[in-house]
This record gives structure tokens, sequence and C-alpha cells, in this order.
């Protein structure tokens, strides 16, 4: 027998935890957590889809024509895009760990290093945006006072705005001089 840790089943879903501490944060964290409103949209539609879905595979399951197999390939060709839509909106936010920022959007992911942000700061004065400043260009975060995890919580936008300032200067290489 070796004294080799044996890897976690789930290892490629779940990062593992640091050995050490004062070991680099590996795993990302989202910025803020989903807020009640978001969670509220995402577990109805989770639930309408899987019902819908389930309930058609079902009725197109016992139809055993050419026209059966059509429309229940149909129903799939067109259920697929909803549910990567759906699932995109699960993961749709703004994490954070020691490597940097990662902007996760409907259809788009952008990471940024924290040695390449310059500043964070805020956007618009009736609807704020957390802002990275990188690479002389202004970088809009997900992270806002009126969104669906922020909404009618003015205490969850400035703690989630705290919270990517903390990171930021914390990740921030000691100056020298």
């Amino acid at each position: 027998m070796t004294d080799e840790p044996r890897p976690p089943i789930f290892g490629f879903i779940f990062s593992p935890k640091a050995p050490t501490p004062g070991a680099p944060q590996i795993r990302w964290m989202r910025i803020p957590p989903r807020g009640p409103w978001r969670l509220a949209l995402l577990i109805l539609t989770t639930l309408a889809t899987a019902s819908l879905a389930g309930s058609a595979l079902l009725g197109l399951a016992g139809i055993r024509t050419p026209q059966g197999l059509a429309i229940a390939a149909a129903v799939i060709v067109t259920g697929l895009p909803v549910i990567a839509v759906l699932v995109r909106g699960w993961i749709h936010g703004t994490y954070v760990n020691d490597s940097g920022v990662r902007i996760v959007r409907m259809w788009s992911t952008r990471f940024v290093p924290w040695s390449a942000i310059e500043e964070i700061s805020e956007s618009g004065r009736r609807r704020r945006h957390l802002v990275l400043l990188a690479e002389g260009r202004q970088i809009t975060t997900t992270i806002g006072d009126t969104n669906l995890d922020t909404a009618l919580r003015p205490q969850a936008w400035e703690s989630a705005a705290d919270r990517l300032r903390t990171w930021h200067r914390e990740a921030e290489p000691p100056k020298a001089g």
C-alpha cells in the first residue's frame, strides 16, 4: 500500500481542498452568492423544463411510427438549446479565486488575472455596476445593484463590492520601496 491519498471520486467536478493553511484558493467562489430572485427563477424554470421534457419524452415513447420518431427527434433537438441556456443561467455570475476574476455571462466567459487589474470601481449613478480597470480598458462584471442577485437588497450589493475589492487588495503583490 502507498501512502498517497486517493483522488476524490468526483474530483473532476469539485476542486480539491487546500492541503495546508495558507495554500492558494483554487476553487472558484461566486460573488455575490445567488440571490433569492435568481434562485426562484432558476428553480421554477428548471422544474418546468424537466416536467415538460419528461412528459414529452414519456408521451412519445409509446409511439412506434416513423412520424412519431420524427416528432420525438424534433422534441429532443429543440429541447437541447433550452437546457443549454438553463445550465448557463445557473453558472452566470462573477467568480474569484487567488488567480483572478472569471466573469461568466450567458454567451461568453472572460478571465482576468489579478495582476492585470489596476483598480475596481463603480460605473453609473442610478444603476451601479462594478468595473475592473485592466489592460487600459474597462471590463464590466456581472455584479450590479439591480440584478437578480442584489435586487432590493442593498446590503448584498455592498457586501459583494467589498468582497471583490478585498480579494483584489489581498492578491496584490507587496510594493517595494
